[in-house]
This record gives structure tokens, sequence and C-alpha cells, in this order.
């Protein structure tokens, strides 16, 4: 059965699975929820990180051009300093200073139209509302809230933050899959341990039961 099929179909899984095979089901779908979210996290995490430094090298190119422009708009001779060592006639030397104010306005033009900031808080947001629901399913998991009305909850968040951000580029993501490959080892083992402490503490139980039933 798909993830799909058994998240719409869970108040029917409830009632037919037994209690094992239903917590099975649960886990299996709580880790790939998890290990999902933490490379969806991160890769909004490194997404933010190239937007920022992009933001930060248009604007340090922008205000460098922008005071090169003033600069030499202020002092002739040296622009026909520079016109006269690139063996271009002095006469033509505000050309010089009209390319540049051509490509402070294009250069700006590009970093308004990118929106390198706007995208970079967009990514940061995006990976701590999918960081906030890793810790979510987490706290259900541990605490054995795994009935339907609890998956429903989460699936519904995870769709809703889902709809929301940018998209992460491909090569980030990737990165983002490599990177967090050791922790999504752990994820799985946290999740299969619990299960396993779980049975252990119940088996526990039944066995103290039924000794003092005896």
């Amino acid at each position: 059965m798909s993830e799909n099929d058994f998240v719409s179909n869970i108040e029917e899984e409830y009632e037919q699975l037994s209690a094992e095979e239903y917590r099975e089901r649960v886990r299996k779908l709580f880790c790939m929820w998890n290990a999902r979210q933490l490379v969806a996290s991160y890769g909004h995490y490194l997404a933010a990180s190239q937007c920022d430094g992009r933001e930060r090298r248009l604007s340090i190119v922008n205000i460098s051009a922008a005071i090169l422009v003033l600069f030499l708009a202020a002092n002739t001779k040296l622009l026909d300093l520079i016109a006269s060592a690139f063996s271009f006639p002095e006469a033509n030397a505000p050309v010089i200073v009209s390319v540049f104010s051509v490509f402070v306005v294009l250069s700006s033009a590009s970093q308004y139209i990118l929106q390198y900031a706007s995208r970079s808080a967009l990514h940061k947001q995006a990976g701590n509302e999918f960081s906030n629901l890793r810790r979510k399913i987490e706290r259900y998991w541990s605490r054995g809230n795994i009935h339907p009305e609890a998956v429903h909850s989460l699936n519904r968040s995870y769709n809703m933050i889902s709809k929301a951000p940018p998209l992460v580029p491909p090569k980030l993501w990737d990165q983002a899959k490599r990177d967090k490959r050791p922790e999504i080892d752990e994820i799985n083992k946290f999740f299969f341990c619990q299960q396993l402490e779980t049975k252990n503490s119940t088996a526990t139980r039944r066995r103290a039961s039924r000794k003092k039933q005896t």
C-alpha cells in the first residue's frame, strides 16, 4: 500500500489491522516523513545561504560601481589618464563614465528583479517549518501518539508547508541528500529502537500482571 493510500484509509487500517501491524505502518510512515523533512529543511537552509551570498556580492558590485562612477565623474584629469592609458581619445573619455553608469543601472535592476533577499527569507522560513514538523513527529512517536487523527494532523501540516516555499535548486537538493545520509540512518534507528523499547516495556508489563494474577 502506498503512502497516500495508507493516510487516506487510515481509519479503516486502524480498525482492521492488529495493534502491532498498525504501529509498524505508522513507524514506516513517520520514518519516511522525518527523513524527507530533514533533507527539505537542510536544502532550504542551503538555498537561503546561497541567496544571501549572491545578494551580498551584487550589493558590493553595485556600491563599488556607483562609487567609481561618482569618483570618475568628479575627477576629469584621472579620467583622461585612464583614456590615454587605453589609447582612447580624451575627447571621448566621458563615454567611460557612461558605460559604468549603464552597468550600475543594469546591475541594480538585476538585484531588484532577482529578489535574493526575499527569497532567502522564504527559504529560511521553510527550513524552520520543516524542522519544527520533524520535531513534532518525533514527539508524537516517542509518546505513542499514533491515532489516525494525529496522523491526519501531521499530514495536513506537511501538505500546507510543502505548498508555500520556493523550489530548492536540484544541485542543492542533491547535496542535502548526500550530506544528511548519516542522519537519515540515525532517524531509522531512532524510530526502530523506539518501537523495540515500547514492545519490551509492553511485554514487561504483561509479565508483571501475570505474576500478580498467580
